[in-house]
């Protein structure tokens, strides 16, 4: 004898209609619902796995855009891009400390010349608006001969002009010097030059 004791609820669930119960013993029925019950496990299981694909494509776009952006970076007013720096040119004369403290108001720091294509870049600048003497923010205050920049990062890229650095324990800051083709000197570090700030 054919039966079928099947709540509406799992023949909704199910997809199975009321003809295809009529006609089926409750043992087929069984069987079909395995059989839809494993169909269901399976369509979980690729959805699980596409969301998984969609997560990290999802996570590797963001870090593009946040790679984007910072090669977008845009300036403030009054300040010079190159590459992913923005440079900030001081109009007042500064000691050298003071110079420093002048960037870290503005949220910079005293320039790292980290390339020489930066340097270029900047001694074209100085070339350009004639202003004679800059401060770089590199130092052997802390250990004669020892230049670093004040984050205390190792100077790995110099440009020093003919017999510089040559004032020894007198001079502990390095600048850029009009007299030298903007080459780099060592200055003391009281004197007063104008700052380039990067951030």
């Amino acid at each position: 004898m054919k039966i079928c004791v099947v709540s509406a609820v799992l023949l909704a669930l199910f997809g199975i209609s009321a003809a295809e119960c009529d006609c089926s013993s409750a043992v087929d029925f069984q069987f079909r619902t395995i059989d839809r019950l494993s169909e269901m496990e399976q369509r979980l299981n690729k959805m699980s796995l596409e969301q998984e694909i969609l997560t990290r494509k999802l996570s590797e776009k963001l870090a593009e855009c946040d790679e984007t952006e910072k090669k977008d970076k845009r300036c403030k007013d009054g300040w010079t891009r190159f590459k992913e720096s923005c440079y900030k040119f001081g109009d007042s004369d500064l000691t050298f400390d003071s110079a420093q403290e002048y960037c870290k108001n503005i949220g910079a720091s005293l320039v790292h010349i980290d390339t020489t294509e930066e340097n270029v870049f900047l001694r074209g600048l100085l070339r350009t608006m004639k202003s004679p003497k800059h401060w770089i923010g590199v130092t052997d205050e802390a250990k004669e001969g020892n230049w670093t920049y004040l984050d205390g990062k190792t100077v790995s890229f110099t440009d020093w002009g003919t017999n510089q650095p040559n004032n020894g324990r007198v001079a502990n800051c390095g600048a850029f010097w009009e007299s030298f083709g903007y080459l780099w000197v060592d200055e003391p570090c009281t004197n007063t030059f104008k700052p380039i700030c990067e951030m």
